[in-house]
């Protein structure tokens, strides 16, 4: 249970109001150690250009 009953009065808000906030904004946040969609797309497309440049390099090592 979050409590904001001791914060409210300081900054001239509704104690509840405050949870409100609060709640609103840990909802939004994404659950630690999960990146978000942006990060999760550019790390995906990072590990396929390094798999593609790791294939390439296996191939100019090929004796030829």
């Amino acid at each position: 249970m979050l409590t904001c009953t001791p914060s409210g009065p300081v900054v001239d808000v509704l104690p509840e109001m405050l949870r409100v906030w609060i709640v609103e904004v840990l909802e939004q946040q994404p659950v630690q150690g999960e990146p978000v969609t942006s990060d999760r797309a550019e790390l995906d497309r990072l590990r396929k250009e390094n798999w593609e440049l790791k294939q390439a390099n296996e191939i100019l090592k090929l004796p030829g």
